[in-house]
């Protein structure tokens, strides 16, 4: 007998952790999402329909609006405001490196990876594009 093992597609943790960031906003505290956010926009290729679609079906489950705007957990400010929190969760689970010390930095990267199909998905377009780690989105 073989053992399963189930796993939860990418895409669906992408969304709960936007969803995370959007619902708690500026009292967001949860630091372990902008991390794990981070490891998988530095790690994973992802498809901007796939990633549309999680998205779409995360906020209609949990009867939240799709943002029209930057969210607050998602502006440089917040990471500027935010940065000795991100220092501490950073020091206490050891994982800060030189790619992630910044929290700003850190934030506009998961903005820049969350904004195209999240801009898509509220415009209810279509987009033929792959985020590859490093290298930032790309049209096929």
């Amino acid at each position: 007998k073989s053992a399963q093992i189930k796993s939860y597609p990418k895409e669906a943790v992408v969304a709960e952790k936007f969803h995370a960031m959007v619902r708690h906003a500026e009292l967001n505290s949860r630091m372990k999402d902008y991390y794990d956010l981070w490891l998988l926009v530095r790690t994973f290729e992802f498809d901007t329909h796939n990633l549309q679609r999680a998205i779409k079906t995360t906020f209609g489950q949990r009867d939240t609006n799709l943002p029209t705007e930057r969210p607050i957990g998602l502006t440089t400010t917040f990471g500027s405001n935010h940065q000795t929190h991100w220092n501490g969760f950073l020091e206490k689970s050891k994982l800060e490196t030189e790619e992630n010390n910044n929290f700003a930095k850190v934030i506009e990267l998961l903005w820049e990876f969350i904004e195209p199909p999240l801009r898509n998905s509220v415009e209810e377009k279509r987009s033929n594009s792959r985020w590859y780690p490093k290298k930032g989105w790309k049209s096929f």
